[in-house]
């Protein structure tokens, strides 16, 4: 296993860390109970003696070498924006979890209260992405949409199974998008011999 994860302890630095696992293990808590790392990339290997494949895995940047890590002596950094705050929510999410065993997770693990709103990290993106690239992930909302004839609207089915659609845009307010648009082709009845084109909403 190749393993690249970030500190959610109250340490950085890799001896400290390592001091601090040892710690817990002394005051007879289990060291595998309470995590003092958060997974970023994991790599397994489809056999012992076969090699990681990394060609497809975002490799991080070296920027510093303060506080270090366990493999070289510098500070390597993943430059995605929504990163930070996707491992905050996961670990957000860990602590609010109910029932977890009675180990001293508030002194041992650091909470991130910072960095929370997805909304907000959203629209600063926008505001520098100028290109607007993602639309190449979550697509456009079609633009200069017709209306539809009102008999043609008032024939349209209520309900659709097994129709084939394409989709035209993913909206987002969060990280995961919940909602978005779908083109679609139909024949409203029996009395119109051309398909008509419009757009759903899903």
């Amino acid at each position: 296993v190749d393993l690249t994860a970030r500190p959610i302890c109250l340490e950085a630095e890799p001896m400290k860390i390592l001091d601090l696992q040892r710690s817990l293990n002394e005051e007879s808590v289990n060291s595998g109970s309470i995590p003092i790392l958060q997974a970023i990339v994991v790599c397994v290997k489809m056999h012992p003696t076969s090699e990681i494949m990394f060609k497809s895995i975002p490799k991080p940047t070296p920027l510093r070498d303060h506080p270090g890590c366990f493999v070289s002596g510098t500070t390597e950094f993943y430059l995605n924006p929504t990163l930070n705050c996707r491992l905050n929510l996961k670990l957000d999410k860990f602590l609010g979890l109910p029932n977890k065993p009675n180990l001293p997770f508030r002194k041992k693990i650091k909470r991130n209260c910072y960095n929370m709103d997805e909304e907000l990290i959203l629209k600063d993106l926008k505001q520098v992405d100028i290109n607007k690239t993602e639309k190449f992930l979550y697509g456009e909302f079609p633009a200069n949409i017709e209306s539809l004839l009102k008999e043609t609207s008032a024939s349209l089915p209520k309900r659709l199974k097994l129709c084939s659609v394409k989709l035209k845009y993913l909206h987002r307010s969060q990280f995961k998008s919940k909602c978005g648009v779908v083109e679609i082709c139909i024949n409203p009845d029996e009395t119109y011999r051309e398909r008509v084109l419009t757009y759903a909403f899903f």
